[in-house]
């Protein structure tokens, strides 16, 4: 049976890290565990855009850390300014440019990806959800995905204090992990499917989503 890992945790908390530790874990089984992220396809097209990519993790945290300018054009689309931070283009190119008119956009990139991995018969690990409707694919609560119900599934909190963490970032994208971080779970723990099904049946905190999800 295939496995899927889904790390929650808001802005550097060790959910990186830590996918990486599963993954090697894994290799000393002999189990195939590859990393397959909401943000995969976001990020490939924000390198499309610049017409660059980072060679290397470090120049990816530099990139994600310091502000980069953008053409007038993308600034009109994306509704932001000409100087942000590569993180803030991320988010904004994830949320404004795309979810918003395309809710499931990189959801459903997500679930492509999930099913190339788990037909070469390798288990995923997820470290980026960040959305109700991202939560709902997991889960497997959507009828057309039922399938994913027959994968073992896990979700971990993490909140590891990092150099540069962070929990009370106002991007719409942390507010699912605050919420959980504000429940008392802790670094390591495990999160009930009950917990994460109930969190989608509150109305009111997923009101907070409505244009982004």
């Amino acid at each position: 049976m295939s496995k899927l890992i889904v790390l929650i945790g808001v802005l550097n908390s060790g959910k990186g890290y830590r996918a990486e530790r599963f993954i090697e874990d894994n290799k000393r089984f002999n189990n195939e565990m590859c990393h397959v992220n909401f943000a995969d396809e976001v990020r490939e097209m924000a390198w499309a855009i610049l017409s660059w990519r980072p060679k290397n993790n470090k120049e990816y945290e530099n990139f994600k850390n310091n502000e980069i300018w953008l053409n007038p054009t993308f600034v009109y689309y994306m509704k932001t300014t000409c100087k942000i931070t590569g993180r803030q283009f991320l988010q904004n190119l994830g949320t404004r440019a795309v979810r918003n008119k395309y809710p499931n956009f990189w959801a459903d990139c997500w679930l492509n990806g999930f099913k190339k991995a788990i037909s070469e018969g390798k288990h995923v690990i997820t470290s980026d959800l960040r959305f109700p409707n991202e939560l709902k694919y997991t889960l497997g609560l959507k009828k057309d995905l039922m399938f994913i119900s027959d994968i073992d599934k896990k979700f971990i909190f993490c909140d590891y204090p990092s150099e540069n963490y962070n929990a009370t970032d106002p991007d719409i994208s942390e507010r699912l992990a605050q919420r959980i971080l504000a429940d008392s779970f802790e670094d390591g723990q495990v999160i009930p499917e009950d917990y994460l099904t109930n969190l989608l049946n509150d109305k009111r905190f997923i009101a907070q989503f409505e244009k982004v999800c």
